[in-house]
C-alpha cells in the first residue's frame, strides 16, 4: 500500500530514522570526473570488488543498511543531505541503486573478457530499461596507454550490438565511465563480453555496473551544503533489497563528503 495522503506522509516522516552517512574520497581522484564510492571507507562501510557478475542487495557489503518494510508498505526517498564541511569545493554525489556488479577484468588482456551482467527483477527497472545506467567501473588503476574497450551487449530487441568506450591514461580505481549505446534507439538490456584494442601497460582490475539513479545533491563554490527534500526528491520509490550507493564528482580533491538519509517506510 502507497501512502496516498498528507496524514500518512507527515506520520511515516516522523518515524523514519535518520541515516547519517559519510564517505571518504577514492585516492588519486581526478576531478570533474564520476568516482564510485564503493570501495572507499566510511558509513556505510566499503564494499569489495567482486569477481564473477553478481546481483546486490541490501546484505551486500557496502551498501546502506536498512529493512524492508512489511508488506504491502512502501520504501520511500524522504530527505537526503550532502555536506563538505570547511571547503569551498564544487561537488556531487548521486544516490543510486546499484543493481548488479562484476570485476576482475583485466587491463593487459587483449583476449576476449566475458562479462555476462543483467538487471536483476524486482528493482524497479521499467519495462523499457530506460531508467536503468551501466558504468564501466575501475577497482584498481590500469596502465598508463589509453585504450579502446570494445562493449558487446543485448540491447531490449534481443539484437547483439557493440559500443566503442574510452578508456584514459591511467584509469583510476573508482573512476566511472558511463556506457551509451552509439546505435539509434539502442538500450541495453544485459552485456556480455567486451575486449580491449591493446594493454594499458598494467593488469589492474575494472569491471562493469548497472543502477538505478535515485537523486543527487551538489555544492557549489558559495554553498557547502544541499538539502534535497520531499518535493525534490520527488518521494522516489527504493525497491525492496536495494544496494544503497554514493558515487561523487568533485572540482578538486576535497575534503570526504558527508550527509543525512532518510528512508520513509509507509
Amino acid at each position: 500500500m502507497a501512502i496516498t495522503t498528507g496524514d500518512q506522509l507527515v506520520a511515516a516522516m516522523a518515524a523514519a530514522p535518520l541515516y547519517a552517512w559519510y564517505k571518504n574520497n577514492p585516492a588519486n581522484i581526478v576531478a570533474y570526473t564520476l568516482s564510485s564510492l564503493w570501495l572507499t571507507g566510511g558509513s556505510p562501510v566499503n564494499g569489495a570488488a567482486p569477481g564473477a557478475a553478481a546481483t546486490c542487495t541490501s546484505a551486500t557489503t557496502g551498501a546502506v543498511p536498512y529493512t524492508n518494510p512489511t508488506a504491502p508498505a512502501l520504501t520511500y526517498l524522504g530527505y537526503y543531505t550532502l555536506s563538505i564541511n570547511g571547503t569551498t569545493q564544487a561537488a556531487i554525489v548521486v544516490l543510486q541503486d546499484r543493481l548488479s556488479h562484476m570485476g576482475g577484468l583485466s587491463g593487459t588482456s587483449v583476449a576476449v573478457q566475458t562479462v555476462n551482467l543483467t538487471v536483476p527483477a524486482n528493482r524497479l527497472a521499467s519495462s523499457d530499461l530506460t531508467n536503468i545506467e551501466w558504468w564501466v567501473e575501475g577497482y584498481t588503476d590500469l596502465g598508463a596507454t589509453p585504450q579502446t574497450l570494445t562493449v558487446t551487449y543485448v540491447n531490449t530487441s534481443s539484437v547483439t550490438n557493440t559500443v566503442a568506450i574510452s578508456i584514459p591514461a591511467t584509469m583510476r580505481s573508482g573512476r566511472l565511465i558511463k556506457i551509451v549505446p552509439t546505435t539509434s534507439g539502442d538500450v541495453i538490456q544485459s552485456i556480455t563480453s567486451c575486449q580491449l584494442g591493446g594493454s594499458t601497460g598494467t593488469a589492474g582490475s575494472f569491471g562493469f555496473t548497472n543502477s538505478r539513479r535515485l537523486a543527487q545533491a551538489a555544492t557549489t563554490y558559495a554553498t557547502v551544503i544541499d538539502i534535497e527534500d520531499i518535493v525534490t526528491t520527488g518521494l522516489s520509490q527504493i525497491a525492496d533489497n536495494s544496494c544503497l550507493w554514493f558515487s561523487t564528482m568533485v572540482s578538486a580533491a576535497s575534503t570526504p563528503p558527508t550527509g543525512l538519509l532518510k528512508l520513509v517506510q509507509g
